[in-house]
């Protein structure tokens, strides 16, 4: 059951920076119990063990990157040890988690955690390494659990994630409940405006959001969906004869074939939303007329393809309910022409994980 609170109720009507409520309210309850700060230190420690003795303060501007993380630990020498970044459903700004990587100091020990909701933490992990591996950063994951994730960039740095609830968990772990009530009763409110937070259906619309630049991206999408199939029968290798395209609920799409696989492409927003950090998905549901809604096609695509799991990014979601779903990722500063073609190379690079390997369904 949902953990009613005033800051919950009343806070999210007057403040839209949510991730600045919440930070701003953990760093108050730190300076106010050394038991809070102690038990949030402690699960903090198990991202690197030698982090002690840490104090926290919010909104640290740095003139050299122009980043502000939403708060920052520094340790007994005013170190910055710890650099937290608290998200509920912003995506990565451009400095994350490169910029901030770069503030840890030199042959210390250091971590860089971002604070999510529990739902999220895959979706932001995939998003983290493939930064990563953008960058060239070379990294070593360590743990893999419902609430964490881990790993070690080198002998002195770590980059991790940890969840709200996990978080305010570790607030109560040390507190004397009889002698500090009223800090209690602080974290309940956190804890009831995180809960707020990531319960309700309609996150409330920020500056900007209606405009029609979102609109006018919107309808871009959905070309792009018609533009791209249309592309693959140019090019002789996508068959769409009495195949449709259509819209439901969050999706627009078409359905064509490629060498005889079954496919659709969509401009999904569920998808986008839940799964990966992109607009366009390709669905194969199997090969033949008759593999449209084959479970056994479906499973059997998703075993032969699932190194696609591990690639950073995530080049395939196993959706348990349906036919695999292989995100198509968008390049950004790219002509139409550029997009449409990449993600042509990107449907018949997958295409041919299948077909090139002579895979035959049972």
């Amino acid at each position: 059951m949902r953990k009613d609170s005033l800051l919950g109720e009343i806070g999210l009507r007057f403040i839209k920076q949510t991730e600045n409520l919440a930070s701003e309210s953990l760093n108050y309850i730190l300076g106010k119990s050394p038991n809070t700060l102690k038990g949030f230190n402690e699960l903090v420690k198990v991202f690197d063990d030698r982090l002690t003795e840490v104090r926290y303060s919010t909104q640290v501007y740095d003139q050299d990157d122009n980043a502000i993380p939403d708060l920052i630990g520094f340790d007994q020498n005013n170190q910055p040890t710890v650099i937290i970044e608290a998200k509920f459903w912003a995506g990565l700004t451009k400095n994350q988690p490169v910029t901030y990587l770069k503030r840890l100091p030199v042959n210390t020990p250091a971590v860089l955690l971002f604070l999510i909701p529990e739902k999220r933490i895959s979706e932001v992990w995939s998003e983290v390494k493939s930064r990563l591996v953008e960058s060239k950063i070379a990294f070593d994951e360590l743990n893999d659990t419902a609430s964490k994730r881990l790993c070690k960039l080198n002998e002195f740095h770590s980059l991790g994630i940890i969840s709200w609830k996990e978080t305010v968990d570790s607030l109560k772990s040390n507190l004397d409940n009889s002698k500090e009530g009223s800090v209690l009763s602080d974290i309940n409110q956190l804890e009831g405006l995180c809960e707020r937070i990531d319960s309700i259906s309609f996150i409330p619309l920020s500056e900007g959001e209606i405009a029609p630049a979102t609109a006018r991206r919107n309808i871009d999408y959905c070309d792009l969906v018609d533009e791209i199939v249309d592309f693959g029968k140019e090019m002789k290798l996508f068959k769409t004869k009495g195949l449709n395209k259509g819209a439901k609920k969050y999706i627009y799409h078409r359905y064509f074939q490629v060498e005889g696989w079954n496919c659709r492409l969509s401009f999904d927003n569920y998808n986008w939303c839940n799964y990966s950090n992109t607009p366009l998905w390709l669905e194969i549901f199997g090969n033949g007329k008759d593999q449209w809604n084959d479970v056994q096609a479906y499973n059997e695509i998703k075993e032969r393809l699932k190194h696609l799991e591990g690639t950073f990014p995530k080049r395939m979601v196993n959706n348990l309910s349906g036919p695999p779903l292989f995100p198509m990722y968008l390049k950004e500063n790219k002509t139409k022409s550029d997009v449409i073609s990449n993600v042509y190379d990107q449907i018949t690079e997958t295409i041919g994980f299948l077909s090139n390997d002579h895979f035959q369904l049972n």
